[in-house]
């Protein structure tokens, strides 16, 4: 009978666990998700040895005094024993193993891989035999004891038999488990086993066990129990291989008779219901079955095997309380009392055939225990079992730790890897060569213009780390005890034939990061030390960070840093970033140690830069972020690579970022983290997606989609601010579907009867032209509330435009200090060719604005309107029905407003072959160009003569001038703002310098008005609007009261014809808010 023992203790942390003994049964062997392999002596021993092999450990195996474990590093590493020090790399996977046995003399090993692929090595010399058939990762391999065969279980849900010598699939069977996609997902372990004297196969099945005969694979028997409700998932021999122990998932662990009876002889289940992770028997023959949970808690059944083949009495015995008891420590004997009466046991649940065991201590006729016969059906023992299991000795632990994220460089696969890439970006990729045949670095070009490919010989210094772009390759390693960590960079564009130099760190300093940005180089150290050098190869800055550095990127000026903030929660990193202007004019911090923005329990899987220059993370769960720099900086979730991906142990790796193309380019690995070399992987096209509620409705598609264009085209405002500007044309289409979204969400609003979520769109708005389409739409519908509410937005808009406008002359106004003559006439040429265009513009827009109020209330008139997305001179009217009738179209008012989209589509005016944004090629990136500025705005009192053509030139008459006739009249010129603040301050100005000439003069004064307060400047503005629009309706005037023909001869207006003309309408706040705009002071 099995004796009761203490609770289960405190191993490793929440998660897969796996155990295993020596060969003679002295030490306990245990790994699990905290990444530690810890020996026991005994399970009392309260500090156990712990080596730390890596940040997850799956399965570990103790054989000829080395251990073997797999970890996360996606290997199968061997360490001495008892040392743990590292002994080499036997076999390496694109991803982490899940299991591994080794045949009885030691010198070969079977392992198993997520990667669906299984390995035969041979441990000295590293040979291997690759065996790939399943379709899904490997949960268990299993070695014959002829070591002719290789059986391996899969959560594709089947069990495949090898032929090692001909690398075969000789045998499968299928639905033997239920299939899953990655091996956490598994709901079985199906821990496969040999029997070694009769060869048979031993395979955990649903509910039962299944054995087969080897070579025939014909099932000889099951072992089934009414007690298992559960799938079995795992089984194991006992020492003497006369006994089979199984576990299924509702913690039920039994110990069958292969020999005689071939039933249950004991029958026990974890009071908690934990799912049994690893079973196995003492080899030195005490009988004690060793398991563990996946809550990573260790515990023992002790006489787990019977005295006698078959069953007796005595395995219905009970044993009585003085003899369980010993069990305990004597540090325990305070908890003895309790356990004598019934409130504490252990975490397992005795069984015999007939059902559970209560000590019988816990009934009131301890002394007529041969009148106990306990049932699972009675009511009494169930109470007491239940009353049991509730209460649990107490134990102090401490709170794991997690693991802080070690650093990696981006866009690159493990070091570990014997053929990895290094890095794979827009420029090209850099491949990595580690076998004991090559030691090189392969370097190719996607463009080949940018440089041919190179092969470097890697053998001597060992570089592990780098980063490419058009100008520069950049190489690391982290050196070793016999040299130093270095950096190389190899410049092509150097134009004075030396295109490689070399910087050595100072000792005990270990590079660990590099990135490249335009004209210089940033590596990070493991001193918390970021170094920029120039790319030629100066030393420039070097910056402390707060933490240790997880990974960096750098784009065009742009540096952006990650590093640890301190320990996170449990399971999550805490992640600081710096987004650093490193270069230029100003170097400031956009960003300045923010919190990185990671999903819980997840890490930071890549980070970099668009090809248009914003910041984007990716983490371990696939989730893409994206820096929202119109919206406080803040990080915006724009993909999720999990959802497009078709299996659970798929993944996508990152290659690059589009926003102006709206695509992700990505390496799809199937079943793996990471891309192999070879086969060269293909690139993935992926299209974003902001996750809004709704999605699948009207509303939330379009939400979604204004969302998405707002944020991926936030970079055109960045590069404006730092003095760059995109072509007006590529702008116009960056901008249009955003305002098309807008549109089309007004109008369901409006269709809805949303009012007030309509004017909400219209604030989001991003010009007054667009408000006015939304006004007239609305006038269309008849809603003329709404349309009074979306006027007054239009109106703030107007004037918000204009403050921008007169803050963009006053800002970007060039000092006068220094100028020459002929710069201050090439000044005055412009303004005045400035001036005319500027009068032509005025008189248009007032003559549209006779013709387009803001708000027009009548939706039975036709008015014409502009078309936002066309800059052709003609006049489109978008709420036009077809070729319809006047009569039909007046009786439609309906049908005109649902139709104000219809010619959305229309664009600018560009060349005769005009490209859709989807037949762009994501390669064509758009280059931001500096943005060309007039050179001022200052007009100065000076007479000039000008030839002008007959088109240019307006014949005024000016009662004024009584010199002047009515055939040559002097052009009308408006007068600045400054202009005014020097004719009403020039006395004062000549006071001060009498001596000065009328150069100089205006010289000083364009000082002192540049030094004006802001609000007396804008008194002067307003002064001189006033003055220009009374002087400028005058000339209008006079121009209406002469026609010019053709042959340049005026003549007066037929009185008919004048008497038919319409009255001139004074202008409204509306339109003077609109002329205000075309303004120049």
């Amino acid at each position: 009978m099995a004796d009761l023992t203490k609770p289960c203790r405190y191993a490793h942390t929440e998660g897969h666990t796996d155990l295993c003994f020596d060969a003679d049964g002295s030490h306990l062997l245990t790994c699990g998700q905290d990444g530690d392999v810890r020996v026991w002596k005994s399970l009392d021993e309260d500090d156990p040895t712990s080596y730390r092999l890596g940040e997850q450990v799956f399965s570990v195996l103790l054989k000829n005094n080395r251990i073997f474990t797999m970890s996360d590093s996606n290997s199968v590493q061997a360490s001495t024993f008892p040392d743990g020090a590292p002994d080499g790399i036997i076999t390496r996977f694109t991803t982490h193993g899940t299991h591994m046995c080794v045949n009885e003399t030691g010198t070969y090993i079977v392992a198993g891989s997520s990667d669906f692929t299984l390995k035969y090595v041979e441990i000295e010399t590293g040979d291997n035999k690759t065996f790939q058939s399943h379709e899904a990762p490997i949960l268990s391999v299993a070695l014959d004891p002829k070591e002719e065969f290789i059986a391996t279980s899969s959560c594709d849900g089947t069990v495949k038999v090898w032929k090692i010598e001909t690398q075969e699939c000789v045998k499968t069977f299928q639905n033997v488990l239920k299939p899953s996609s990655d091996f956490s997902a598994s709901t079985s372990l199906c821990r496969l086993t040999w029997h070694p004297h009769t060869r048979q196969l031993i395979i955990p099945t649903q509910k039962c066990v299944a054995v087969y005969e080897c070579q025939t694979w014909k099932s000889l028997y099951t072992l089934a129990d009414d007690n298992i409700k559960e799938i079995v998932s795992l089984v194991a021999l006992s020492p003497c291989k006369n006994y089979l122990a199984l576990a299924c998932l509702d913690g039920l662990i039994q110990v069958w008779n292969l020999k005689g009876t071939r039933k249950a002889c004991l029958s026990m289940k974890h009071s908690k219901g934990l799912t049994i992770s690893a079973l196995v028997f003492n080899p030195s023959g005490n009988k004690d079955l060793v398991y563990a949970d996946n809550q990573g808690s260790l515990g023992v059944i002790k006489n787990s095997i019977p005295e006698s083949n078959s069953l007796t009495e005595d395995s219905n015995k009970v044993d009585s309380p003085a003899e369980w008891m010993d069990a305990f420590d004597s540090d325990d004997d305070d908890l003895v009392g309790e356990a004598a009466s019934g409130q504490l046991t252990d975490d397992i649940t005795v069984y015999n055939e007939t059902g559970p065991v209560v000590p019988q201590s816990h009934s009131k006729a301890a002394k007529n225990s041969k009148d106990l016969e306990p049932k699972v059906n009675d009511d009494d023992d169930v109470e007491s079992c239940s009353a049991v299991t509730d209460v649990q000795p107490s134990r102090a632990l401490s709170a794991p730790t997690t693991p802080l994220q070690k650093a990696f460089q981006p866009s690159s696969t493990p070091v570990h890897l014997s053929q990895r890439f290094m890095v794979w970006n827009s420029v090209g990729i850099i491949k990595q060569y580690s076998t004991e045949e090559e030691y090189s670095i392969d370097i190719e070009f996607h463009d080949t213009a940018t440089h041919h490919a190179l092969h470097i010989d890697n053998s001597t210094l060992n570089h592990t780390m780098a980063a490419l772009s058009d100008q520069a390759v950049v190489l690391a390693c982290e050196g070793d005890s016999d040299s130093l960590s270095q950096l190389v960079c190899m410049h092509f564009g150097s134009w004075d034939g030396n295109k490689e130099w070399t910087s050595v760190m100072p000792k005990g300093e270990v590079i660990q990061v590099v990135a490249i940005g335009d004209g210089w180089i940033a590596i990070a150290t493991s001193k918390r030390l970021v170094r920029i050098f120039s790319i030629g190869g100066v030393q420039t800055e070097i910056i402390s960070i707060p933490g240790n550095v997880v990974t960096m990127a750098a784009h065009s000026n742009q540096l952006m840093i990650t590093y640890h903030q301190g320990p996170g929660l449990p399971g999550d990193q805490n992640l600081g970033i710096q987004l650093l202007q490193v270069r230029g004019k100003k170097k400031r911090k956009l960003i300045n140690g923010d919190q990185l923005p990671l999903t819980a329990k997840s890490t930071l899987s890549w980070l970099g830069f668009s090809a248009e220059g914003t910041p984007v993370i990716i983490d371990s769960t696939g989730v893409v972020c994206i820096l929202n720099r119109g919206f406080c900086s803040t990080w915006t979730r724009i993909a999720d690579l999990k959802k497009q991906l078709k299996g659970k142990s798929d993944n996508y790796w990152m290659v690059a970022v589009y926003e102006n193309a709206q695509q992700m380019r990505c390496i799809h690995c199937k079943g793996s983290t990471y891309p192999p070399v070879l086969p060269r992987p293909t690139i993935s096209i992926l299209s974003f997606e902001v996750p809004v509620c709704d999605l699948t409705t009207e509303k939330g598609a379009l939400e979604e989609s204004y969302i998405r264009h707002d944020v991926l085209g936030g970079y055109v405002d960045y590069w404006a601010s730092q003095g760059m500007a995109l072509d007006d044309d590529d702008k116009h289409e960056i901008i249009r579907p955003k305002k098309e979204a807008l549109m089309k969400m007004f109008a369901l609003a409006c269709q809805c009867e949303r009012d007030v979520r309509a004017v909400e769109v219209c604030e989001l708005m991003p010009d007054s032209y667009t408000v006015q389409l939304a006004i007239k739409y609305a006038s269309r519908l008849g809603r003329i509330q709404l349309a009074e509410r979306i006027s007054e937005i239009a109106q703030t808009k107007c004037e918000e435009e204009t403050e921008a406008l007169f803050e963009e002359d006053t800002s970007h106004r060039p000092a006068t200090n220094g100028w020459s003559n002929a710069d201050r006439d090439a000044a005055e040429d412009d303004i005045e060719d400035e001036l005319v265009d500027e009068n032509n513009d005025i008189e248009e827009i007032d003559d549209n604005t006779k013709k387009e109020p803001l708000l027009n209330l009548d939706p039975k008139q036709e008015r014409e309107a502009k078309n936002p997305f066309s800059s052709s001179g003609s006049r489109k009217n978008p709420f036009k029905v077809g070729s319809q009738s006047q009569s039909q179209s007046q009786s439609s008012n309906q049908s005109r407003g649902s139709r104000v989209f219809d010619d959305m589509d229309v664009t600018r005016k560009r060349s005769k072959v005009n490209k859709s944004p989807a037949d762009k090629s994501p390669e064509m990136v758009l280059k931001p160009k500096p943005v060309v500025r007039k050179q001022g705005r200052i007009v100065f009192n000076k007479n000039q003569n000008k030839t002008k053509t007959k088109s240019d030139t307006v014949q005024t008459t000016d009662d004024r001038n009584e010199n002047e006739n009515t055939e040559n009249v002097t052009e009308f010129k408006k007068k600045s703002a400054f202009d005014m603040w020097f004719e009403a301050n020039k006395e004062s100005i000549e006071t001060e310098s009498p001596d000065l000439d009328e150069e100089d003069l205006i010289k000083i004064a364009a000082e002192k008005f540049t030094a004006v307060p802001r609000e007396e400047r804008k008194e002067w503005l307003d002064k001189s609007k006033e003055y220009n629009t009374l002087e400028g309706n005058i000339e209008r005037k006079r121009k209406r009261d002469t026609d010019i023909d053709e042959a340049g001869i005026s003549k007066p207006v037929n009185c008919s014809e004048q008497s038919l003309s319409k009255k001139k309408k004074p202008l409204t706040q509306s339109t003077n808010s609109k002329l205000s705009a075309f303004k120049r002071d």
